[in-house]
Parts: structure tokens; sequence; C-alpha cells
């Protein structure tokens, strides 16, 4: 990412000022809980084709809404049975998608719709960088209702 993008949203968002931010290594969790690659959606936020369920998932990703589960993983087993049989580790990345309760209740409040246009940037912050001039969101200008 150069210099003079960013890969974050500055938001006004349920009357807050909030910042959204998935981070590329946190893509995989996105895209596994949309099951779609995060360039599909941007493309479909892009053309008015979205669920209101792909804008709730983006928007609470860039709150930083994973989880990881209580207990032993299956994939740290197959991590000790692959370095007990001489292969390399495997790395399993155990975090799972959680709600986030702000996003679920302004949503609720408001409607998807009005936030669509902060999902769509930020995918575009995530996929190619945003300029910190376009890394704004006002829940409450006109173009964004």
């Amino acid at each position: 990412m150069s210099d003079s993008l960013v890969n974050y949203i500055d938001a006004k968002f349920g009357g807050q000022d909030r910042r959204f931010q998935i981070l590329r290594e946190d893509a995989h969790i996105v895209e596994r809980t949309l099951g779609k690659a995060a360039y599909q959606t941007f493309l479909d936020l892009a053309e008015g084709r979205w669920w209101h369920r792909d804008v709730e998932i983006i928007l609470s990703s860039g709150l930083g809404s994973f989880e990881e589960p209580e207990g032993p993983s299956i994939g740290e087993s197959l991590g000790r049975l692959s370095v007990a049989f001489g292969n390399p580790p495997v790395h399993v990345d155990r975090r799972f998608y959680r709600e986030d309760d702000d996003v679920i209740a302004c949503l609720r409040e408001h409607g998807a719709a009005k936030y669509a246009p902060l999902a769509l940037k930020l995918l575009e912050a995530l996929i190619f960088g945003i300029t910190p001039a376009d890394a704004t969101f006002d829940e409450n200008a006109t173009e964004a209702a």
C-alpha cells in the first residue's frame, strides 16, 4: 500500500466518531463469513447488489469483532501431528466473526442502505487502499442516505 493511501475509514456512526478497519491479515475471516471473496463483495456493493447481512458482516469486522473459541482446537492437534511426522508446523487461524452490538443496533434503527456506502468504502480501503481525504463517512450526510 502506498504511503499516501490508508486502510481505514473514520466515520460518524451511531452518533459517535468511530474508526473502521479490516486488516489484510484478517480478510480471510471476513471472506469465510461472507461466503465469497472481498473483491466480489466490493463489486456487488458498487453495483447495488448487496444483502443486509453483507453490510452487517463488513461493518462488524471493521470494528474488530472477531473471537477466539475456548479450548484446544483440531488445528493445534494437527499442528502437533504434522511436526511429529517431520513436516512443517501447521497454523490454523481459529478466530471467527462475531456481530458487533453497535452495528446491529444502528442497522436495525436506520437500515442497512444508509451504511452500504460505508461498507463499500471499507472494502475499498482493504483491497486497494484509499486516500485520507476519501477515508471518511458521515451518517448524517445526504449522499449517505
